[in-house]
């Protein structure tokens, strides 16, 4: 007997979907069929219904999903759950987006949300949007996401050891992924101003360092072109210090791989305090003050996990904020 196999997708708030409300949600139960309804009492009831009889639920990047289908109180059927994202991604697919999945597959141009809420000043959010004007587009998306996992479980039945991955391993971690972002992490952000305090600091220092060793030559050592005049133009010859160029453009180079190989040959008390500085910057800029205007009313960060995040060594990632991505040494 064939599988009840339920397509969902979920048009959200664009905040951090741990608290975000939903503007609406679409499924499909067969090709080329799709319903949306905007969220009411009884549409969430009917939705239910709908995952509570199917045999398979699935989505794209359904973590997603998930985390705003809970927020307005919907059971998710963490057994029956697939992501075809997440098998496009265990079967080495170049690009992992539904848009361009749906065109190397089957050469389907789907609309992108853009074209429906807009960009810069006139974006909309998708909970303003009249559900004549994305309905169609919400549909197209549950429509396709069914289409597409019927294709790519065809695909990983087809390699047994690939879907043995899938089916033992990674689909397994879905419902801890979800958990893992809706709890959150909380920092102590006492401790936290402290170090950014401590760091302003340490940045300003350094950046006077650079400008004694540079004879006070005034620039950006954020800036490669001009980190490219202090290291070629600017110092006396006295420096030695050997032009590096970029490997595609071969155009002197100010970058930190530059800096690296300039140090392996001359170490130059220039080149170790500008290492130090971008270090540090790095850390004040991408870590210390983004993080604050990222957490919840509570002080809760909740970072979006993905399963899928490098394809070549299979590890987790982690974005908003990027958790797996601070400096060890720093």
């Amino acid at each position: 007997m064939p599988r009840l196999v339920l397509a969902l997708d979920t048009e959200f708030e664009l905040v951090n979907p741990a608290w975000a409300k939903l503007a609406g949600f679409s499924y499909s139960w067969a090709e080329g069929s799709a319903r949306y309804m905007a969220p009411s009492p009884e549409a969430l009831a009917h939705l239910q219904e709908q995952l509570d009889a199917a045999d398979i639920v699935v989505g794209h990047n359904v973590p997603v999903d998930c985390l705003v289908l809970e927020n307005v109180g919907i059971k998710v059927p963490y057994a029956k759950l697939h992501d075809t994202i997440l098998m496009s991604a265990v079967l080495q697919e170049e690009e992992l987006g539904l848009k361009a999945l749906a065109y190397k597959h089957f050469r389907v141009l789907m609309t992108d949300l853009d074209e429906i809420i807009g960009t810069g000043k006139k974006r909309r959010d998708p909970t303003t949007v009249p559900v004549e004007e994305i309905w169609d587009y919400a549909c197209a998306d549950a429509d396709m996401t069914r289409r597409l996992f019927l294709f790519q479980a065809q695909r990983l039945a087809a390699i047994p050891a690939l879907e043995y991955i899938y089916e033992t391993m990674e689909r397994p971690c879905l419902e801890a992924v979800v958990a893992m972002q809706r709890n959150g992490v909380l920092l102590d952000w006492e401790k936290f101003k402290e170090l950014e305090v401590e760091l302003e600091g340490m940045v300003q220092s350094l950046c006077g360092t650079l400008q004694n060793i540079t004879g006070n030559a005034k620039g950006n050592p954020n800036a490669h072109q001009q980190v490219q005049h202090f290291l070629y133009d600017l110092p006396p010859a006295g420096w030695g210090l050997p032009p590096q160029h970029n490997i595609k453009t071969d155009a002197l180079s100010g970058d930190e791989r530059s800096i690296m190989a300039l140090r392996e040959r001359k170490d130059h008390p220039f080149l170790a305090t500008l290492l130090d500085y971008r270090g540090k910057f790095a850390m004040l800029t991408r870590y210390l003050r983004p993080f604050p205007a990222l957490a919840d009313c509570n002080g809760w960060l909740h970072p979006t996990f993905k399963l899928f995040g490098a394809q070549r060594t299979g590890r987790m990632a982690s974005a908003d904020p990027n958790f797996q991505n601070i400096p060890v040494r720093s």
